[in-house]
């Protein structure tokens, strides 16, 4: 029979084994997937249902109670987060957190500061004691159930009635707008633009959100448990007993999960109750299924009223809003009033089914979507945005708005957080969308998205409103307190204003400032002084607690330092010298060897290097003995080395001759040796400039302030610095130096300082090294022999964003970037300096100039915003940041001054059915009514809606949101 199969069905039959295999494999990873992506609310699931298991299971009613109370609250806490908390402790020894999540880490290190924000044993004694009395009023009100009268049933029934009541005046006294947002509060703060009024009005208003968080989360919860545990259990029920653990498992979790609503399903039942005949099928059900039919009731009727008010401000709209107004609006209205049955039957359906109403192409034309998940999502939340320059500021603000967020849900201002439930949030002109995503006990999980910042012209439109309707609520300065709110019928419903520390963004046209020749003057001659500044407390900072310690051990020598004969005092070697010859260009090598000591012939001897006590004792090594030829025995005994002091070379000195030192006696010169480097062609050979060799300071603690070896290797005609040499602040100098702290033991740091000043050799050295960097920024670059001032503001915004003119010296100043750097700072705080004096004024003397220096060291980074350190800067809540920037549209520079201050947030929350109904429509909306032009997924503005603000918050690939945060457990304890 096989012989009969035509031959090309072998190979087939031989490929089918693998292919079943293959999709086997295929299905497996799907669900493996997918199991991936719903593990948490598979383990909620199984958690759930092993609770109705096991309850179903226990013999008596009070046992099942207690444990359904008891499951109930645990179930409702923030197990998502110990979840986390405990694999991210498991985890953290042996996988390092990637860079991608080191600044989230940093941010829950900064939130997590307060009771609710972490699991800590603060949260584990109040939930264990909260247990306990759940625990203890489920005992014992079910075991004292039978004999309870009506009585005490009327009087817990009407408690609950009024502290419903009590509930909902505390959240409406504390939100903007009361009485469904028709009418304004007249106890709200009139402005919110005065913020120490602000702040006092709101802090009256805080004591009804603290009896409001008492209520809500300890007293309203344990008074539904006790009525609960009363009446759970009826004797004589006809229902399924697993029915029947099901209701009560339900019941006595809801309580905590969602007091607001169980709270109104509670009362809602007790007043069917009291008013119904007692003989009636309603009796015969049980609190536990009453509770459960009047839920699913008042959940769907919300949707319904939800879905009739969307359809109806979408009706209305078509209509009233010019933008939206068109030929055949007038005939789909009538359509829609002659079929009104037809659409109130699938408005009802779509309310049934719990879909989202989907308006065709946003008329007035309803369908209903695809149900859509409120509770759960499938997929990471935040793990996709949009990224661009305007990211890094919203997750800069997420971590204090959280903050601000959970002290608003806790005291009601904000309304009930039910998962679904959406917010807006606006400060100055940027723009926050908050999406909860679970709700249990003591917190709220959600979501923050940040919108763009460069809008488009739609997006214009709707944020204009959403700013009107946030003044006309927030700011009643000028206005009756109470007013009626004209913009009910929006999608946007103003509830609360919260002071978050964040920053305030303002940008100035420099117009005046930079093109100013007086300005630029100035900034020249500042820019001299702000090298100094750098580059004296670069070097300070350097590691000089070791050189402290080693000079100490020399202040008890006695040793003569005579102006005029430096070669008396004895220099270890610079360390950095044959490496640093090492690591100079070929170009530059031979010009090393002009300035070197006459060394010894015997190199071991030269390198040998002592050592001074143990290395976890601040141990140093020295050069062992390198001495002057010149110099007596007597004082080679008594004299010790000092630690970073540098042998003295009379080549080098004679280049310094000009720069105010003082005369070297020819005398004293010594006879050069060969040292086995290359020598000069003739003895009068001289590099362009040299201060690579070896140096000889007049003062044992100027090597604490030695520049590095490269920075003193300048490759520039010392002519052309000399004539530039007056530009060096020699009294500034003088004066950033007894700054510094330089104490070391035994002497004060002003002495130090004092000693110092007076090295005229380290002054040279400075001198040099500051003339130079401002010849090649300011001079060298510049064709015709023109100055800095007369190139205008050009030339200073290409220095500020690091482009300098270029000149054949350039490259010995990038040659080494940490030098590059510290003049491009340097020359930044000079352009900084110079727009401070033109908006507050001329500095006025030195100490002056060193309160605005101090001040950028700790408080400010000044710099480009396109560099990755300005991220960082906002990333850290660097107080102050500053930029100068160029705007080619106007052809005007300008200034973006960011400071950290307190700055007013507007929240109002919006139609849940509408953000629904829009993003059920997303996909037809994108394809076929978009914008055909360079405004990328731009809707016709819908100011009612906000149609083009609800798509950007969507997820990507159909919206587009520039920051989306990971799912955030906000504490509302």
């Amino acid at each position: 029979m096989y012989m009969m199969l035509p031959s090309t069905t072998v190979p087939v039959m031989v490929f089918l084994p693998s292919l079943s295999s293959l999709v086997i494999v295929i299905t497996a990873v799907l669900i493996t997937m997918f199991i991936i992506l719903l593990f948490r609310l598979l383990v909620m699931l199984l958690l759930s249902s092993a609770t109705v298991v096991i309850t179903y299971f226990l013999p008596s009613s009070l046992a099942m109670v207690i444990v359904a109370a008891c499951c109930g609250y645990v179930l409702s806490l923030d197990l998502g987060t110990l979840g986390r908390q405990i694999l991210r402790k498991c985890c953290s020894s042996s996988n390092p957190c990637r860079p991608d999540q080191k600044h989230q880490e940093e941010t829950n290190a900064v939130i997590n500061t307060g009771f609710g924000w972490g699991w800590t044993w603060r949260e584990f004694l109040v939930h264990l004691f909260m247990l306990g009395v759940t625990a203890a009023v489920a005992t014992v009100c079910n075991y004292f159930s039978q004999p309870v009268n009506n009585t005490v049933r009327s009087a817990l029934g009407y408690t609950l009635v009024a502290l419903l009541v009590i509930l909902r005046v505390l959240q409406s006294v504390q939100s903007v707008y009361v009485c469904f947002g028709l009418v304004r509060n007249p106890l709200f703060p009139g402005s919110s633009q005065r913020i120490r009024l602000f702040k006092k009005r709101k802090k009256i208003l805080g004591y009804a959100g603290y009896i409001y968080r008492v209520l809500s989360t300890t007293v309203t919860p344990l008074l539904m448990v006790a009525y609960i545990s009363l009446y759970v259990t009826p004797t004589g029920l006809t229902v399924n007993t697993f029915i029947l653990a099901v209701a009560v498992c339900r019941a006595l979790r809801v309580v905590w999960q969602r007091m607001t609503s169980a709270l109104l399903e509670l009362v809602v039942v007790f007043i069917i109750t009291v008013a119904l005949p007692t003989d009636v099928w309603w009796n015969s059900l049980g609190l536990g299924l009453q509770l459960m039919l009047v839920g699913a009731s008042r959940d769907r009727f919300f949707q319904l009223c939800s879905k009739l008010y969307f359809a109806g401000t979408i009706l209305i709209t078509s209509w009233t809003e010019k933008k939206q107004r068109r030929k055949d609006t007038i005939p789909i209205i009538v359509l829609n009033l002659v079929f009104f049955p037809v659409g109130l039957a699938i408005i009802v359906a779509a309310a049934l089914l719990s879909a989202p109403l989907l308006p065709l192409f946003t008329y007035p034309l309803f369908l209903f979507g695809f149900p859509r998940p409120l509770r759960s999502w499938p997929g990471p939340v935040g793990s996709s945005a949009n990224v661009n320059a305007d990211t890094m500021y919203y997750r800069q603000v997420a971590a204090a708005f959280s903050k601000a967020l959970g002290r608003a849900f806790s005291s009601g201002s904000l309304g009930d957080p039910d998962p679904g439930s959406h917010y807006l949030v606006r400060y100055q002109d940027r723009s926050m969308w908050v999406q909860v995503l679970e709700r249990g006990h003591g917190f709220c999980t959600v979501s923050i998205k940040g919108l763009e910042l460069q809008e488009t012209s739609c997006h214009t439109v709707e944020a204009a409103r959403v700013d009107d309707i946030f003044e006309l609520a927030f700011e009643r300065d000028g206005h009756s307190a109470c007013g009626v709110n004209s913009h009910v019928f929006n999608a946007l419903l103003p509830r609360d204003a919260q002071i978050v520390n964040t920053y305030s963004d303002a940008r100035n046209v420099l117009t005046g400032i930079i093109d100013s020749h007086d300005s630029l003057q100035q900034l020249t001659s500042d820019f001299a002084k702000t090298l100094v500044w750098v580059f004296l407390h670069h070097n300070a900072k350097k590691d000089y607690i070791s050189d402290k310690q080693a000079v100490s051990k020399s202040d008890a020598v006695t040793v003569e330092r005579d102006v005029h004969s430096r070669t008396a005092l004895v220099h270890p070697v610079d360390e950095e010298l044959s490496e640093g010859y090492r690591s100079q260009p070929a170009s530059r090598k031979q010009s090393f060897s002009g300035s070197l000591p006459d060394w010894s012939d015997d190199d071991s001897d030269i390198f040998e290097m002592e050592t001074l006590g143990d290395r976890n004792k601040n141990k140093v090594r020295l050069p062992a003995g390198l001495s002057d030829k010149k110099q007596s025995t007597k004082l080679d005994a008594a004299t010790p080395s000092l630690p970073g002091t540098i042998d003295d070379d009379d080549s080098l000195l004679k280049e310094l001759d000009g720069i105010g030192l003082p005369a070297i006696d020819s005398g004293t010169k010594h006879q050069q040796k060969s040292h086995g480097f290359p020598q000069p062609a003739t003895q009068a050979y001289k590099p362009p400039l040299n201060l690579s060799g070896s140096l000889k300071f007049t003062s044992p603690y100027s090597s604490a302030l030695s520049l590095p070896l490269k920075w003193r290797d300048i490759p520039i005609d010392p002519t052309r610095l000399d004539r530039l040499m007056d530009k060096f602040p020699k009294d500034w100098y003088r004066h950033v130096l007894s700054l510094l702290d330089l104490s070391v033991n035994g002497k004060t740091s002003k002495d130090v300082c004092e000693e110092i000043s007076t090295d005229d050799v380290l002054t040279g050295i400075y001198a040099r090294l500051v003339v130079a960097c401002y010849a090649v920024v300011n001079v060298l670059g510049l064709s015709g022999g023109s100055d800095a001032a007369s190139m205008g503001a050009s030339h200073v915004y290409k220095v500020y964003t690091e482009d300098i003119p270029w000149s054949p010296d350039l490259d010995w100043l990038k040659e080494d970037p940490e030098l590059f750097h510290l003049v491009v700072r340097a020359y930044r705080y000079a352009v900084k300096l110079m727009y401070d004096q033109g908006s507050l004024g001329p500095v006025d003397g030195e100490e002056e100039l060193v309160e605005y220096l101090q001040e950028y060291d700790r408080d400010w980074y000044i710099g480009c915003e396109k560099d990755t350190r300005w991220e960082q800067a906002v990333l850290q809540s660097k107080p102050n940041l500053f930029s100068l920037g160029y705007d080619p549209t106007q052809g005007a520079y300008t200034g973006r001054v960011l400071t950290q201050q307190e700055v007013v947030t507007h929240i109002g929350q919006l139609s849940g059915e509408a953000v629904r109904g829009q993003w059920a429509s997303l996909s037809l909306e994108l394809l076929y009514f978009t914008n055909d032009d360079e405004e990328r997924y731009s809707i016709q503005a819908h100011p009612v809606l906000l149609r083009n603000l609800t798509v950007q918050a969507a997820d990507p690939p159909l919206g587009y949101p520039v920051y989306s945060s990971q799912p955030t457990g906000v504490p509302i304890l």
